[in-house]
C-alpha cells in the first residue's frame, strides 16, 4: 500500500470515529465499562483529537499527491 492510500485509509477511519463521538454527545448516550462511566467531555476531547488526526492526514496525503 502506498502512503497515499495509507494516509486516505487512516484519515476515514479517524473520522468515522470522530463521527461516533459527536453523535454520542449530541444523543446522550453514556458508556460504561465495567463500573466505570465515560463522561461526555471524554467524548467531546476525542471528537476535537480525531478530528484533527482525519483533517492532518488529509491534508498530508493532498501534500504527497502534489509531489
Amino acid at each position: 500500500m502506498d502512503l497515499g492510500k495509507y494516509l486516505l485509509v487512516s484519515s476515514c477511519v479517524f473520522g468515522l470515529a470522530a463521527t461516533m463521538h459527536l453523535l454520542r454527545v449530541i444523543m446522550g448516550v453514556s458508556i460504561t465499562f465495567g463500573s466505570w462511566a465515560l463522561p461526555i467531555g471524554g467524548s467531546v476531547l476525542s471528537f476535537v483529537v480525531l478530528s484533527l488526526m482525519s483533517w492532518q492526514g488529509l491534508t498530508l496525503r493532498q501534500k504527497e499527491a502534489e509531489k
